[in-house]
């Protein structure tokens, strides 16, 4: 029975199967990973006339920690349907979760932190925010978590919650943008000393009509711009979330909408500096300039993501016909701080518009080292997984990788960040027994199912960075890097900030391997050099 159970719940080849996440109906997911390659699940389980929230948690290697149904997190009223909630990850690998429960005929704002053992940190019922929905956390740098929800007048309301559930603020503190107008859709991103940006929709025409605006807050809360900053004069949604990140304090959005007086929508990464200021302009920097007639493909939903320590923002995109009746998959590449595109006016074709109907999971871009990663959906109900080259051209062999493999309908899709070598994919499913939630990996090389501890992803970075000389330096750096394999990677200089001062690619063979970099001209202090790849990384401290 045991042997049974621990080979069911480990990552499978069979991609028709998957891994069970959890033997109970799911509704709605998110996905979250640690630090050293777990994965976090929550999910909404109809019991009843109710919902209840439950999380699971998967090892490296695809193994359920709490068993076939997972943590029961709460069984407060959640009402006849499920409602939007998010999640994070804290530095300590504990799951936060924000939801929200039903009091009468109001709704109430809850955010809850799972540890690894599967306790509940802050009490049985976790801790109450107030009144509201879509309560949207994230982890702090000083490891405090901030919060942001939808009021019940139209306005956000936030607050900041101690390691131990503490709320900093007597009552959350209130924010109604620049306007008479509702805010919604609040999103927050983490910058450094505790600070933090909100991205929120101005509904400047009720119900679903909005422009992007976003706000910085210090540490304590308050806004550091005298006015919210307008990111975008295209008229979006008021019903979803866009994809937004932070890089240090600079925020980076990547966003669809319908321009003024026209009958498409266009797709753009828009780039706010720590200042408030757009150096993209108004709109930000367009996904495809090259598609701005009525009868040019629409480019739609779009996600991105940019390493750390690069200068490329990569994006993805859904790219329609002018009827929306067909579809398929582009990308682009930006410049991170001028917007450049490098993949022309028509961005990159992966997948051609047809009626096959290519599209992009409701997921995330990941980056294997400074590669993309994403999740695409077919008319078939196959779910499979993308790679690219630093050109944009297709990296594995059979150009997709099958992840879900089954003919059933999948929704509620969940894609984890890489972790040496492996992400995870999630999604919900009935392959005969009840929506499930099932899980899959998706190795840099292409490879699924079981990994051996030796034989699989590596367990250890393969890089490693033996000696810096001279330390402090003058002109001329030399350093020696070990790789246990072939590969190519980006080697980085940065401040201690983060900030990339000088950057280059090279090649490292399996061994030793000497590189030399020219910091004559950079300032003296101390900087850190980073080795990125799609086996692993390596950094050291020198001085200058």
């Amino acid at each position: 029975m045991i042997a049974a159970l621990s080979a069911e719940s480990q990552f499978i080849n069979n991609t028709s199967v998957n891994t069970v996440v959890a033997n109970v109906d799911a509704s709605d997911i998110q996905t979250a990973s640690t630090n050293d390659g777990r994965t976090w699940v929550a999910f909404y389980s109809q019991n009843g006339s109710n919902y209840d929230m439950r999380a699971q948690l998967l090892s490296v290697t695809g193994l359920r920690k709490f068993g076939d149904s997972g943590i029961l997190v709460s069984t407060k009223k959640s009402g006849s349907a499920t409602f939007v909630f998010n999640v994070c990850v804290d530095k300590d690998n504990n799951f936060i979760i924000a939801y929200q429960i039903q009091k009468g005929s109001a709704y109430e704002c809850i955010i809850q932190k799972v540890s690894t053992t599967g306790q509940l940190l802050w009490g049985k019922n976790g801790v109450d925010l107030g009144g509201g929905l879509s309560p949207y956390p994230v982890t702090l740098s000083t490891d405090e978590i901030a919060v942001a929800w939808n009021d019940n007048n139209n306005k956000i309301e936030y607050q900041k919650i101690s390691t131990d559930g503490v709320a900093a603020w007597s009552t959350p503190k209130v924010f109604s943008g620049t306007s008479t107008h509702a805010v919604t859709r609040v999103q927050l991103v983490a910058g450094t000393w505790g600070r933090f940006g909100m991205v929120y929709q101005d509904q400047f025409s009720f119900p679903f009509y909005t422009h992007l605006f976003a706000q910085r807050f210090d540490n304590d809360g308050n806004p550091l711009w005298t006015n919210a900053v307008q990111v975008s004069t295209l008229t979006t949604a008021s019903y979803r979330y866009f994809d937004v990140h932070s890089d240090n304090d600079t925020i980076y959005i990547g966003y669809y909408g319908n321009p003024s007086g026209s009958n498409r929508f266009d797709a753009y990464v828009q780039r706010v500096n720590d200042d408030g200021s757009l150096p993209y302009g108004a709109d930000g920097a367009s996904f495809a300039p090259g598609f701005s007639g009525s009868n040019d493909p629409n480019p739609q939903t779009i996600y991105i993501a940019k390493e750390h320590f690069s200068n490329d923002v990569w994006a993805v995109a859904t790219v329609t016909n002018s009827l929306q009746s067909e579809s398929g998959v582009y990308a682009q590449k930006f410049n991170a701080t001028t917007g450049a595109q490098a993949f022309g006016n028509t961005a990159k074709m992966i997948l051609p518009i047809k009626a096959k109907l290519y599209s992009l999971a409701f997921s995330q871009l990941s980056l294997c080292g400074n590669n993309p990663v994403f999740l695409v959906t077919s008319d078939n109900n196959r779910l499979s997984a993308v790679k690219l080259n630093d050109d944009g051209s297709f990296a594995w062999t059979n150009n997709t990788v099958l992840l879900g493999g089954s003919p059933n309908t999948k929704f509620r899709y969940g894609f984890t960040n890489f972790y040496k070598g492996q992400a995870v994919a999630v999604w919900q499913e009935n392959k005969g027994t009840g929506n499930r939630p099932y899980a899959q990996n998706i190795r840099c090389d292409g490879r699924t199912g079981h990994i051996k501890q030796g034989s699989g992803i590596d367990i250890v970075s393969s890089f490693s960075i033996k000696t810096i000389y001279p330390n402090p330096v003058v002109n001329s750096l030399t350093a020696t890097i070990i790789s246990s394999v072939q590969s190519h990677v980006h080697i980085y200089i940065t401040d201690v900030s983060g900030n990339i001062i000088l950057q280059n690619e090279k090649v490292l063979q399996n061994g030793n391997n000497t590189i030399q970099l020219n910091v004559g001209n950079i300032k003296p202090g101390s900087y850190f050099i980073k080795v990125v790849g799609e086996k692993g990384s390596a950094s050291a401290m020198f001085s200058k």
